[in-house]
């Protein structure tokens, strides 16, 4: 029993190594990454936003309604704290459900500390 818990460990560790994580370069940075640039109606495509901030600042509380006219199915939330900043990536399936193209409007996501306030805008 206890080779095979050690045996486990052993392979969660090595499960857990491999490329570190890049982080986005800058303080405060939100993006989002489409699988593809263009996709049929009613079509699911992956797509992920991510942020990141400084772990003295309290970042504003994501708000999937952000993204719309995209229609989002949660898929996952991943969070990695490193240097001195946090980066969150939601993995969601987007579907858009109209006939004509579709374009998600500019993100701004904001952090604060001590009442100062920092603003970051998608590109």
């Amino acid at each position: 029993m206890r080779l095979a818990a050690a045996l486990l460990g052993c392979l969660l560790l090595v499960g857990g190594c491999g490329e570190p994580v890049a982080f986005p370069p800058g303080d405060l940075f939100i993006g989002l990454a489409p699988e593809a640039p263009r996709v049929r109606p009613g079509a699911g495509i992956p797509l992920t936003v991510t942020r990141v901030w400084r772990t003295d600042h309290e970042p504003a509380p994501w708000d999937d309604a952000v993204l719309a006219p995209l229609t989002l199915r949660d898929e996952r939330i991943a969070t990695t704290t490193l240097g001195g900043r946090v980066m969150e990536q939601r993995h969601y399936r987007a579907y858009a459900f109209a006939l004509k193209d579709v374009v998600v409007p500019e993100i701004v996501f904001a952090a604060h500390r001590d009442g100062v306030l920092s603003v970051a805008r998608s590109k």
